[in-house]
């Protein structure tokens, strides 16, 4: 699982509190505008500040390698490995912060790890419900399965997709 699989969702939590309209939202555009901005952020930030850390690191090792003794130049390759972790560290602490500020406000935006390889296995999610791209949907949760103005309901249960009637948007898969 890697940090850069965070996907956020605040479509369904809007429809989940009743909020006016979020129904209708989510059905035309996703309701997922903002979430994919914040989450595309997110993914940046940490993905260049990954790529940055690790040209740092090289270049601070060849500049320490290449000082033969000289104090200074070991000096200036220490400093920038110091600067080098203490600016990963400040990118890991503002999203740290960033998840536990949304866990204090009761999660208005869900934010869900999604498996980044290996066995292939998620985290979140009922293995009975695999949605259309492999993903898992919540137990409960309620949605269609593909987009289409007349697609069926579907509730996913601890044995899998159980139709349901009325009407609904897409559902959410993690």
């Amino acid at each position: 699982m890697l940090i850069s699989d965070i996907d956020v969702n605040i479509g369904q939590k809007a429809v989940d509190e009743g909020l006016p309209y979020a129904q209708d939202v989510r059905a035309s555009t996703g309701g997922q505008v903002v979430a994919n901005i914040i989450s595309g952020f997110l993914r940046i930030a940490i993905i260049i500040g990954a790529v940055i850390l690790l040209f740092n690191l090289i270049y601070a090792g060849i500049e320490w390698i290449s000082a033969g003794g000289d104090s200074g130049k070991i000096e200036k390759a220490r400093n920038r490995l110091t600067q080098s972790v203490v600016g990963i560290l400040v990118l890991a602490t503002s999203i740290a912060l960033f998840i536990a500020v949304n866990q204090l406000l009761g999660n208005p935006i869900n934010i869900g790890l999604r498996g980044g390889g290996g066995s292939g296995d998620s985290s979140i999610g009922n293995p009975a419900c695999v949605c259309g791209n492999g993903k898992l949907a919540l137990t409960g949760s309620v949605g269609k399965l593909y987009l289409a103005n007349d697609a069926p309901c579907f509730r996913c249960t601890d044995s899998g997709w159980q139709p349901v009637g009325g009407t609904c948007s897409v559902i959410t898969c993690y």
